[in-house]
């Protein structure tokens, strides 16, 4: 996914668009702190953006999720928790402060500020960080336009404990991106536009343990709103004409969504563990020019995790349902049982093998915001998609030698896409791939190696849609680090690689994408000997090297991916 580790020691998201195992971002949920919202604005953007300098951790579930993965988890999901005051603060204070900057080579820096403090039962987190790019530049030396951004992330939490089993936390998130880009984002050569992106999320949250019967319970209310202006930077060369290029107006979309997730978690004997809840979800989405399109999701869910040592089995049900009006009023609803079951045998302390057989339903998205019209209609056949997952795996990890792989393969039926202006369901979306990886430590000595291959085909024919499924060239990755413990010192470098891949798809077209292959180096200092002052700086991109990457459009469209850029970034807490 386009979530990226940046060397330098900072964390870059833009407009979130995922390829995880080959699945597009239509397929991929995108969690924070209980908030959901799978409508998307325009064209493969503005759905889901975060700012990793307010994330205290970060997980990405790949396939269909088991029965308390929530709603809609047919291909993954990447769940996220933000940063609280406890994170940050030492141990015997009661108040710190953070700060954090960046400078880029290839035109962009980096700022923030983030004040935590607690007093008595109450805790208060305020963090501010803006990130500034210019348009880039490529591995030839030409300036990318449309790749010009500002990114500012601003979180405000307060939290409550009144006692260690109890905690409250009230929470209010802004994303902000804002720049000349194209019009559609992912496409180098349609017309630039003055962007402005907003993103707020409201969320309530109760964390509560040794319930009686209830071990653990999580409970969240959230509201979150997105909007997105477009403006032209250039006149309608004829503003009269009966059809207007794309670029030539000015459009605008907003999404909002609201919703509440109940969790609990019992022990029921010292071979059961019990989790179960509900989950509900109610979703807008709507342009200047329409009525509302509208559609409410809801679940339930029990799932059984079996301690039969040395097997420990999971077994789960969850029922979902979900209604549906168009922006053309045609309505829709359904409901979907789905069962699923997963076993991790240990055969020896150092080696285990694992398998699952998750099921999954999803609603129909909603039209995208900024271009749906009163005249949106739902086929007669339309179905919400429903998954089948089957993976098979294995693990070794001795303490020195760490080597895993997988095998999977998961079928989508009743795969949604608009024909024209009709949302139907199009026949069945089959993705198989399998993935390695191996690490090797040796007192400072870290080496890495992994590799990573999927086939999504939509009726039996290559499925490439940046939305939905791509069908990348084989993904290789290693690395190699040494870290001296004394001068809390570590160096390190890392190679991508893609091997070139062509296929005939659905269109009957011949797609090639090239391969590539990019190295980084990047090296990490604590001054201090410790976490509260770091120093980083990286080479992204030490060749130059002019590439695309596999989870962008197979077209000369797309834009080319950042040539070498130089990185240094500190952090420093007190």
């Amino acid at each position: 996914c386009m979530l990226l580790l940046d060397l330098a020691g900072d964390l870059v998201l833009d407009d979130l668009d995922t390829a995880l195992r080959g699945m597009g971002q239509d397929q991929v949920d995108v969690v924070v702190d209980g908030a959901s919202n799978d409508s998307q604005i325009f064209h493969h953007q503005s759905r889901s953006v975060l700012d990793p300098s307010l994330v205290r951790i970060i997980g990405v579930e790949k396939g269909a999720g088991s029965a308390s993965a929530g709603i809609g988890a047919v291909a993954g999901r990447i769940k996220a928790e933000t940063l609280d005051a406890s994170d940050l603060l030492e141990a015997g204070r009661n108040f710190g402060m953070r700060v954090n900057g960046a400078v880029r080579s290839n035109r962009g820096h980096v700022r923030g500020l983030t004040l935590y403090g607690r007093t008595g039962i109450f805790d208060a987190l305020v963090s501010a960080n803006q990130t500034r790019l210019r348009d880039y530049k490529d591995g030839r030396g030409n300036t990318v336009r449309g790749s010009r951004v500002n990114q500012d992330g601003y979180l405000v939490k307060l939290g409550i404990q009144p006692h260690q089993d109890h905690r409250v936390e009230l929470s209010y998130r802004r994303e902000e991106v804002n720049g000349n880009r194209s019009f559609r984002n992912e496409f180098a050569v349609q017309p630039l536009m003055d962007t402005d992106h907003h993103s707020d999320t409201f969320n309530a949250e109760y964390v509560g343990k040794n319930l009686g019967f209830v071990d653990e319970l999580e409970f969240n209310v959230f509201h979150t709103q997105t909007q997105d202006l477009k403006k032209p930077l250039v006149k309608p060369r004829n503003p009269a004409a009966p059809s207007v290029r794309f670029g030539e107006v000015e459009t605008y979309g907003a999404n909002t969504a609201y919703g509440s997730n109940l969790g609990l978690t019992s022990q029921i004997s010292p071979l059961l563990k019990l989790k179960y809840g509900v989950n509900w979800r109610h979703s807008t989405a709507e342009s200047r020019t329409s009525s509302s399109q509208k559609k409410t999701d809801s679940g339930v869910y029990v799932e059984g995790i079996w301690n039969l040592a040395p097997v420990t089995l999971t077994t789960g049900a969850r029922y979902d349902h979900y209604s549906y009006t168009s922006s053309g009023g045609h309505h829709k609803s359904e409901g979907r049982f789905n069962p699923s079951i997963g076993a991790v045998w240990d055969v020896t302390p150092d080696f285990s093998l694992n398998a699952v057989f998750n099921t999954a339903s999803r609603s129909p998205r909603l039209y995208e915001a900024m271009l749906v019209s009163n005249n949106r209609t739902l086929s007669p056949n339309l179905r919400g998609e429903q998954t089948r997952h089957a993976e098979a795996g294995f693990k070794y990890d001795n303490g020195a030698l760490a080597v895993s792989g997988s095998y999977y393969q998961q079928r989508i039926r009743h795969f949604n896409r608009y024909v024209g202006t009709t949302l139907t369901s199009d026949g069945t979306l089959k993705n198989t791939g399998y993935e390695l990886s191996s690490q090797y430590k040796w007192r400072g000595l870290v080496a890495k190696a992994g590799m990573a291959y999927n086939t999504p085909k939509l009726n039996g024919a290559y499925y490439d849609s940046v939305a939905s499924a791509i069908p990348l060239g084989r993904q290789w990755s290693t690395g190699l680090s040494y870290r001296f413990d004394k001068l809390k010192l570590e160096v390190g470098w890392q190679g991508r690689y893609a091997q070139r891949r062509s296929y005939t798809n659905s269109n009957g077209a011949t797609v090639t994408r090239k391969g590539f292959g990019v190295h980084d180096i990047y090296v990490n200092w604590q001054p201090l000997g410790k976490d509260t002052f770091n120093v980083n700086f990286a080479i992204n991109n030490v060749g130059n090297k002019y590439y695309f990457s596999h989870s962008q459009r197979a077209s000369g469209y797309a834009l080319p991916e950042a040539g070498r850029d130089f990185r240094l970034s500190m952090n420093y807490r007190f």
